[in-house]
């Protein structure tokens, strides 16, 4: 029987600082062998030749014939914007004003009232009268004063009557008595003249003396107001009653 081999001996321990010093140098190598500055300056760039230079002459005139356009481009899309912009003004003048859309230039309201149109004394008369006429259909049956009955061409009170005479009669009728309306002959049937413009006042009352007490209360005359009953049937008679004169 073979004896078991003997253990080999641990190994010997190193005392402290037994290990050789580091062989490498902190710096093992030489300091930096390149100075700052150790290269020449660098050589000036060359100059940048021009465009011309750079061009092949046979395309110089296409170049310059493209700057053209360009630059006449530019003008003219300024001068648009300056003819056309800004877009919608408005200018105001004395007595009336204009709005300017665009190029074109349109009256404004104020300016379009004074037409031709609207200032025909008989167009105005007709106007009024259709403004009017509600209110003198609600008159119908009753008795209401007349303060006035004239047509174009008669002659009373020293003149010959015009529809601009007439207008401005009524007119200044109106201004006095609120309630004055203007009506049309031709429409009611207790007229015997059916081509007059009368003015009458928007006060019914339910008996000819009444309408009469209002012409006195007012200081009228008896050719200058009397009480009439507005109908669309029969005629006048019966229709009218005249206030004794003087």
């Amino acid at each position: 029987m073979t004896a078991p081999a003997a253990r080999p001996a641990p190994p010997t321990a190193y005392a402290a600082n037994a290990h050789p010093a580091n062989p490498y140098s902190a710096n093992p190598y030489s300091a930096n062998p390149y100075s700052a500055n150790s290269y020449s300056a660098a050589p000036r760039s060359a100059p940048i030749p021009s465009v011309a230079a750079a061009t092949p002459w046979f395309a110089r005139p296409v170049i310059a014939v493209a700057a053209v356009l360009v630059a006449l481009l530019a003008v003219g899309g300024g001068s648009y914007l300056l003819l056309r912009s800004p877009s919608t003004t408005t200018v105001a003048t004395a007595p009336t004003s204009v709005t300017s859309v665009g190029d074109a230039v349109q009256p404004s309201a104020a300016a379009a009232g004074t037409s031709g149109a609207t200032a025909d004394p008989h167009a105005q008369l007709q106007s009024l009268a259709n403004a009017d006429s509600a209110a003198v259909e609600g008159f119908v049956g009753s008795w209401i004063p007349q303060l006035s009955s004239k047509r174009p061409g008669l002659v009373a009170d020293g003149q010959t009557w015009d529809d601009a005479a007439i207008l401005a009669e009524h007119q200044s009728l109106r201004s006095a008595h609120p309630e004055a309306r203007v009506l049309w002959t031709g429409d009611f049937a207790n007229y015997a003249g059916r081509n007059f413009w009368a003015t009458v006042v928007g006060v019914p009352m339910p008996t000819a003396a009444a309408a009469n007490a209002w012409c006195d209360r007012a200081g009228l005359d008896a050719d200058h107001c009397y009480a009439v009953r507005l109908t669309h049937t029969g005629g006048p008679e019966g229709n009218a009653v005249m206030r004794p004169h003087g």
